[in-house]
């Protein structure tokens, strides 16, 4: 597990909408029926490493053009997380263009 934190320079919505076509290019399923309007959740598959991997995001508006974003990395179930979860909270915020703070 790994909780990363970042700040966009946009306002909420489209920060939302970004963090959805990036999660998605990056291979990331939007469980639409699990989510909110600030806490969007992303799910993997089953891999040779795991039994499924998810991204929980929380999205927090930090004023007209500034939002901030913290992703949780979870494992359904593996031996190891042998970093991928840090890995791909990272990849996430730098996709949406966010600073990590």
């Amino acid at each position: 597990m790994a909780q990363m934190h970042g700040t966009a320079q946009r306002p909420f919505d489209e920060t939302v909408q970004e963090l959805r076509r990036v999660a998605g290019e990056q291979g990331w399923a939007f469980a639409e029926g699990e989510s909110t309007p600030h806490l969007l959740e992303f799910k993997k598959g089953l891999s040779w490493f795991s039994w499924g991997s998810q991204l929980h995001v929380d999205v927090t508006p930090g004023g007209p053009t500034e939002t901030g974003i913290t992703v949780t990395t979870s494992e359904t179930w593996s031996l190891a997380d042998w970093g991928r979860g840090k890995r791909s909270a990272i990849a996430l915020l730098e996709g949406v263009g966010a600073t990590r703070i």
